[in-house]
């Protein structure tokens, strides 16, 4: 016959659950990236819209990003692309590379928007 726990007796969650770990590294692998992408071919291909709503809704996934990789390395003991342990200072690296790859991006898109 099982035996009844009560509350106290019951093993505590766990603080990261397989899911978030899944998630966040899936977010910031692959769907922030590929979200990203896709908006700025949009924004490319259809000029006529809104520059500083479509600004500031290309930065805002990018914020995004890099906040959902510091969450993973800092609290969901993240891993880099290769499975080893990441350190803040892979984020700092990743952070840094991401912010001017969008710059570069945001530079030419407001380029072919105002002068082409």
């Amino acid at each position: 016959m099982p035996k009844d726990f009560t509350h106290s007796q019951l093993p505590p969650p766990t603080e990261n659950t397989p899911f978030r770990n899944i998630f966040a590294r899936l977010y910031w692998m692959a769907i922030g990236p590929v979200v990203f992408i896709l908006f700025s071919i949009n924004l490319i291909i259809k000029n006529n819209k809104p520059v500083v709503l479509s600004s500031i809704i290309l930065w805002l996934i990018v914020i995004s990003v890099i906040v959902c990789r510091y969450i993973d390395i800092r609290y969901l003991n993240g891993l880099t692309s290769e499975g080893e342990p990441a350190t803040l200072n892979d984020w700092r690296k990743y952070s840094l590379f991401l912010s001017l790859l969008a710059v570069l991006i945001w530079v030419i898109i407001l380029f072919l928007h105002f002068f082409i």
